[in-house]
């Protein structure tokens, strides 16, 4: 799959910003804003919370997201197929 993402990135040119994926919702692709740590205790896994500080929101449908190692893992995909 990954020398498929690499081929549509070659082909279209497309410019990935990583901030720019980050940044909306995997849901409804709404804009997440950042959220208060305490905000979101409730919301999140206890351990989560625990091990994490930042936090943000989609204000559309209430979904809370993190920096987890997925974020990295997703973060390292996106910087090779956009060194090529």
């Amino acid at each position: 799959m990954e020398q498929q993402l690499e081929e549509v990135v070659k082909h279209f040119s497309l410019n990935i910003d990583e901030d720019a994926i980050l940044s909306r919702c995997t849901i409804c692709n709404s804009p997440v804003i950042p959220v208060a740590r305490e905000n979101v205790k409730n919301d999140v896994p206890e351990h989560i919370w625990k091990h994490h500080h930042i936090f943000h929101r989609c204000p559309r449908c209430g979904r809370v997201y993190w920096m987890g190692s997925h974020v990295e893992d997703m973060v390292k995909r996106i910087q090779r197929l956009t060194s090529h």
